[in-house]
């Protein structure tokens, strides 16, 4: 609720944004490169095409092979290739694909370019799987039944030049068209989104309940409003050099709203006085340019009327919010710089900037902002859900170097709820307070920690350009209408500060955090121009390879309570032969596996620095290692995807003296390690003696009896 409340502050403050006219025209506007058409297919419900498959997978390996090295592009080629008889996938030449066509969930089908010397082992493979085959003009068509077959061959050609032949490029293209599958499908949405409601209404009929039951459905009709407006959307899926890149072009319907928006002309540009490096950093950051303000208040309140009328709302209060909207929005300037979920007293801060055009019209805005909230009917509505909202707009509340600073305050009251609700509400929102400055027609917010709203005022008095930029703003091309940067290390934060009283959930959101912060944030950009849109995202590789090392990390805690839960580690039967691998160490060098092999017994420790077991665990390995301190017993720490800097200074800090190699997944892969901390004693002769997972507190016993062992074989 809280979150939803905090939404809901940054429209209402985005809406207040004053200036008094709209700027000027401004000539040579860059709005970015040119959008180019959506790919999809007529009277398909949905496609699936790789158009050039070699090129997919060897870029989907580079993301996967940080995943586990051993999954590299040619062990993808093999691990799909395999089941058709063609390991290396030589059936389709390079820049040849297949895509999948689904007309309706009865009709579906695969068209793929298979080369003519492999048809005949795909058709054995694929009619293995119970599939039916065919091929045609070059094409193999792929079907579950002959009806579907009979399709494909009506449609194999129009699918080949229209979606294979369309764009060749190395990714996974998901087409729809929107408009004309809700238009097809009308009686079968409407009658399930009646039967949700009705159910809802039967759970409760109390007015908080009906009221968020309400905002739900008109929340689900303007998504079903926006869906008639598209003619078709298209959303590419790129894995370059191990990062994700994501791109998803939308194709409005002709004389729709929306193409009415995306086809108005471009009258803004961004302020470069106004950027988000002034602002204190944030877990989502980001710069917008309202382009057209006039054709944004038309698009919306053209939903806003839509809404009214599906759902037969008080044409008084639509009235009141069209005319809010229309009023505050067309006041809005050009750009618009948010920092989301900054630090401060509330984890729900953020901070604005915004440029206006008339100082004394804004403080207007922001004086009648009760008035007009009331007048639209915000506050009947929160009073409905059982807690009533004031607003209150205090000027001059202190002053500095010579600029007024106001307070604008949110508060609820919760006194009409039961005591327990009541409890529950108030711990998850209180009131939500802004220091609010104009300064050289820029207008601040801020809900940040104390002294956030005076150094931003320091940094537009210097109008030097803020030494940090957004990432998005490198990443993708200039022009673009949005630029947004998310911080998931941060967000991880953010969350775990929401947990304090889920102990566990916390616990685990502060491991995440510590394994993503610092990571490279997830990046985006949109654009509108050619009267289409166009989203782009960016998933960093080392974003990527830090979310598998969570992943790994969260499979092994839940490795560590099953261990917990028994008196003893999990002691395992040897397992024949050692892997044959190599240890990366710390300073550098390595050392083969079957090196050791009719020379020393072996003792791994695989570990990581932010397993508790393992700090418990890594002393006792110590003492054993120092007991056997000159005889023939090689000890290594291994650590699990750490960076040496961060291992080193572990190390340093508890005054270890183990020789550690470091793992990149490599090792731990090859011998099946689960849970950490995971511990394998090697024989001289190459073989597995014991392999222990989790802590014990004879474990050092337990080591020296077996290395014992091992040493009189």
């Amino acid at each position: 609720m809280k979150f939803i409340r905090c939404l809901f502050a940054v429209l209402s403050i985005l809406l207040l944004a004053g200036c008094t006219t709209p700027m000027n025209p401004v000539k040579s506007i860059d709005v970015g490169p040119p959008i180019e058409a959506p790919v999809a297919l007529d009277d398909a419900m949905v496609t699936l095409t790789i158009s050039d498959l070699h090129g997919f997978l060897d870029g989907a390996g580079t993301v996967a092979s940080q995943i586990s090295p051993m999954l590299g592009g040619p062990v993808l080629k093999t691990m799909l290739g395999s089941k058709l008889g063609d390991p290396q996938l030589a059936g389709f030449a390079p820049s040849n694909g297949l895509a999948v066509v689904m007309l309706d969930p009865m009709n579906v089908f695969a068209v793929a370019e298979v080369q003519p010397a492999q048809v005949a082992s795909y058709v054995q493979g694929l009619q293995s799987m119970g599939l039916v085959v065919k091929q045609q003009d070059g094409l193999l068509l792929i079907a579950k039944g002959a009806e579907q077959l009979a399709v494909a061959e009506t449609l194999a050609v129009k699918v080949q030049t229209g979606l294979l032949e369309a764009k060749r490029d190395p990714s996974l293209r998901l087409s729809m068209k929107p408009a004309e599958l809700i238009a097809d499908n009308e009686k079968m949405i409407t009658a399930g989104l009646q039967q949700m409601m009705e159910q809802m209404k039967q759970v409760s009929v109390s007015n908080d309940v009906m009221n968020v039951q309400q905002i739900l459905e008109a929340e689900l009709q303007v998504g079903l409003s926006l869906g008639r407006q598209v003619d078709s959307v298209e959303v590419a899926l790129t894995p370059v050099d191990g990062a994700i890149h994501l791109n998803e072009i939308v194709q409005p319907v002709a004389a729709s709203r929306l193409a009415a928006y995306c086809n108005a002309p471009v009258l803004n540009d961004y302020n470069p006085q106004v950027q988000a490096g002034i602002l204190p950093d944030g877990v989502i950051e980001m710069e917008y340019c309202m382009r057209n303000p006039d054709a944004l208040i038309e698009f919306f309140n053209g939903e806003i009327t839509s809404l009214s009328e599906t759902m037969d709302f008080d044409p008084e209060l639509v009235t009141q919010w069209v005319e809010y909207m229309s009023r505050w929005m067309g006041a809005m300037g050009s750009t618009v710089c948010e920092s989301i979920f900054t630090e401060g007293e509330s984890p729900f801060g953020f901070s604005i900037l915004e440029d206006v055009k008339d100082e004394d019209a804004t403080l207007e805005v922001l004086r009648n902002l009760s008035t007009d909230l009331e007048a639209a009917g915000l506050f009947r509505l929160y009073e409905s859900m059982g807690m009533p909202m004031t607003v209150e707009f205090k000027e001059n509340v202190r002053q500095v170097a010579g600029v007024p600073i106001h307070r604008l305050t949110m508060s609820y009251s919760f006194e009409n709820m039961p005591a327990e609700q009541r409890a529950a509400m108030e711990s998850m929102m209180g009131d939500m307070a802004f220091d609010v400055a104009i300064y050289k027609e820029v207008l601040i917010y801020t809900s940040g920690k104390e002294g956030e709203i005076e150094k931003m005022i320091d940094q537009l008095k210097t109008s030097v350009t803020p030494s940090t930029q957004l990432a998005a703003r490198s990443a993708f091309p200039s022009g673009g209408d949005c630029y947004v940067d998310i911080d998931v290390g941060g967000y991880f934060e953010f969350a775990s500060s929401l947990l304090g009283e889920v102990p566990e959930a916390s616990v685990m959101f502060e491991k995440l955090t510590s394994v993503l912060s610092g990571a490279e944030p997830v990046v985006m950009a949109g654009y509108c121009n050619s009267g289409r849109m166009k989203f782009c995202s960016r998933i960093s590789a080392d974003l990527l390879v830090r979310c598998a090392q969570a992943g790994q990390m969260i499979a092994m805690e839940t490795a560590q309570k099953k261990a917990a839960m028994q008196t003893e580690p999990e002691a395992q039967q040897p397992a024949g032969p050692a892997p044959d691998g190599t240890l990366q160490l710390l300073d550098g060098s390595s050392v083969p596996l079957s090196s050791f092999t009719g020379q020393k017994v072996v003792v791994l420790d695989f570990w990581a620095s932010w397993c508790g077991p393992c700090r418990k665990g890594l002393p006792m390995v110590q003492n054993v290692a120092d007991y056997f301190s000159g005889s023939d017993v090689a000890f290594y720490a291994v650590n699990l995807r750490e960076d040496s800097e961060t291992v080193q200074k572990f190390f340093t800090d508890t005054g270890l003296s183990l020789p550690v190699a470091l793992d990149d997944g490599t090792l731990s892969e090859a011998f099946g390690v689960n849970g950490i901390p995971h511990t394998v004693i090697i024989g001289k002769d190459g073989n597995i003696k014991s392999v222990h997972t989790g802590f014990a507190d004879d474990l050092d016993a337990q080591l020296t009896g077996e290395i014992n062992a091992a040493l009189a074989e």
